[in-house]
C-alpha cells in the first residue's frame, strides 16, 4: 500500500492504493493525525501533514517578551515550528535534554530565559530529523507556557 496526500477545496485527504487483502480507511484533516488502518488486525499507522503558515505572521511570547516571529512557520501536530532565523537568540540557551519521536527523530531543546526567569526545555527542534520530517530541520517549536499568536 502507498498513499498520496491531496488538497481539494481546502480539504486534505489521502488516496490509498491497495494491494492483496489490505483494507484501509481514512479521514480528512488539517495539521492533525491521519489514521489509516491496515490489514486484518487493523494495525494503526499515522501520517502527518506538514503545511506552511504563510498567510499571517506568527509570534511566540514568553514572560511578556517576543521571543520568535515569522510568516513562514511550519505546522505539525498543531505546533508552529519557527525557522531558526526567526528566533530572538538572546532568549535561548542550549539544554542537555533530548527526546525521541518515532517518525521525526531525536529532538534537542533550548531553555528560554527572559528577564532572569528560566523556562526549562520550553523550545525543541530536530537538528537531523528522519526523512518524514525533513521539512522542519532546524525549525523550533514551543510549549511550557510559551504563547503562540498572530
Amino acid at each position: 500500500m502507498f498513499g498520496l496526500f491531496v488538497l481539494v477545496e481546502n480539504k486534505i485527504g489521502i488516496i490509498s492504493i491497495l494491494q492483496n487483502h489490505v483494507t484501509t480507511s481514512f479521514s480528512y484533516f488539517k495539521g492533525r493525525p491521519m489514521f489509516i488502518w491496515l490489514g486484518k488486525n487493523f494495525e494503526r499507522f499515522f501520517f502527518w501533514l506538514v503545511y506552511t503558515s504563510k498567510s499571517q505572521v506568527m509570534k511566540a511570547f514568553w514572560n511578556n517578551k517576543l521571543i520568535a516571529e515569522s510568516s513562514e512557520t511550519k505546522v505539525i501536530e498543531g505546533n508552529h515550528y519557527f525557522p531558526p532565523q526567526a528566533l530572538n537568540k538572546e532568549f535561548f540557551k542550549p539544554s542537555d535534554t533530548q527526546t525521541s519521536c518515532p517518525w521525526k527523530g531525536k529532538a534537542s531543546y533550548f531553555n528560554v530565559v527572559v528577564d532572569g526567569k528560566l523556562n526549562s526545555d520550553a523550545a525543541w527542534y530536530y537538528a537531523d530529523p528522519k526523512p518524514a520530517a525533513a521539512e522542519i530541520k532546524g525549525y523550533v517549536a514551543f510549549w511550557k507556557g510559551v504563547e503562540i499568536r498572530n
